[in-house]
Order: C-alpha cells, then structure tokens, then sequence
C-alpha cells in the first residue's frame, strides 16, 4: 500500500489516516473495507469498496 494513496484519500474524504488506511487497502487489493462508523461510510460510500459491518455477508 502507498502512503501517498492513503494521504490522498484521508485528504479527499477529511478522513483520519487510520480509517483512510484500511480503506485505501481495500481499493489496491480489490476488497471490501468493512467499518461500523456512520460517518466514514456516508463520506466513503462514492469512492466504493466500503461496507457498513451491518451489511457484510463475507462476499
């Protein structure tokens, strides 16, 4: 994973590094950042690959 991808995505989404980090993770490896956090999810939901732990079957 690229820090500057994580930096880039933190920025564009006000996001913490940390959160940005998992989900910048989940976009090069072609997964699914599952997260139980509201507010990342409604910022996130455009940029894909993001689930609300609620609605994650695992697939």
């Amino acid at each position: 994973m690229r820090a500057a991808a994580t930096a880039e995505l933190a920025a564009r989404l006000g996001a913490t590094f940390y959160d940005a980090s998992y989900h910048a993770l989940a976009l090069e490896r072609r997964g699914v950042f599952v997260t139980a956090d509201e507010r990342y999810l409604q910022k996130a939901a455009a940029v894909g690959a993001v689930r609300h732990v609620r609605a994650w079957r695992g697939k």
